[in-house]
Formats: structure tokens, C-alpha cells, sequence
């Protein structure tokens, strides 16, 4: 797993006292780097927005720690990655997410048919709640209808 850090350290040679360096991580020296990171967490941050690539075995811990349980904004936390990439992930590995099968397609017909109940005077709230559908979902359909 490639990763960038900020290092704000006088000891590192080339480095003046308080500057700050990007230093890409290669995979011969990532050890060497987590080591120091730990011993001296107080003196390094991952940058903000830098792009970082996972390796397949990467990918395949982080989606062992959610089938294990774990929910995915709190391994997300723990790795420093969005949500949104291991929701990507967990869809790409067949496991559901949060919004997994929630999607539902309706026919114009249908849309019509209660559109033409809404018209009548029927309260959209209400309309939501029997047909099992989010009420901005009908009060889109009511917009575009006008």
C-alpha cells in the first residue's frame, strides 16, 4: 500500500529545522517508515487529499474486517480512507452496503396513477407511507407533474 506522509522532523538529513517534506513511501522502505511513524507519531500526518493505491491483499483485509463485522465507516476511520471507497469495494466484492437493493424503478404508469391520487387531495405523507416509498421521491414526482 503506497502512502504519503508530512514530515516535520530536524533529524532527518536534508531537512532543515521545522521544514516540511512529501516523502512518496516505496515498498522497500514502507517498513523503515511505519517504524518511525510509530516511535514518533507526534511528528507525522497523512497528507491531506494525497491519492494513495491499495493492494489486492490490502483490499481483501480491510473487506475481511467487514465481513467479520465490523462496520465499514469505522474500519474507514481506522484505515483513513473515505466510505465511499470501501462502499465501492464491499459492491465490486458482492457485499451489500447500506443502500444495497434500495433502489427501486418505477413505470411512468405507476408514477401517474399516484400523481392523479395526489391531485385528488390525498396528503403526500400519508401516500408515502402506503406505498412504502420516500416522500421526496413523491413530491418530485408532484413537481415535475405541475
Amino acid at each position: 500500500m503506497k502512502q504519503q506522509f508530512l514530515l516535520e522532523d530536524e533529524d532527518v538529513a536534508s531537512i532543515k529545522q521545522g521544514a516540511v517534506m512529501v516523502v512518496p513511501v516505496a515498498p522497500g522502505t514502507r517498513e523503515l517508515l511505519i517504524g518511525y511513524l510509530a516511535a514518533r507519531p507526534d511528528r507525522a500526518k497523512a497528507v491531506p487529499g494525497a491519492r494513495r493505491s491499495f493492494s489486492d491483499a490490502d483490499k481483501a483485509a480491510i473487506l475481511a474486517r467487514i465481513r467479520g463485522g465490523e462496520k465499514p465507516y469505522r474500519v474507514a476511520k481506522d484505515v483513513d480512507i473515505g466510505t465511499s471507497t470501501i462502499s465501492r469495494w464491499m459492491s465490486e466484492n458482492g457485499l451489500k452496503t447500506k443502500r444495497s437493493g434500495k433502489h427501486r424503478i418505477f413505470s411512468p404508469a405507476f408514477k401517474a396513477k399516484v400523481v392523479a391520487r395526489l391531485k385528488k387531495g390525498e396528503k403526500v405523507g400519508a401516500l408515502a407511507k402506503e406505498l412504502g416509498i420516500v416522500r421526496s421521491v413523491l413530491d418530485g414526482w408532484w413537481r415535475r407533474a405541475k
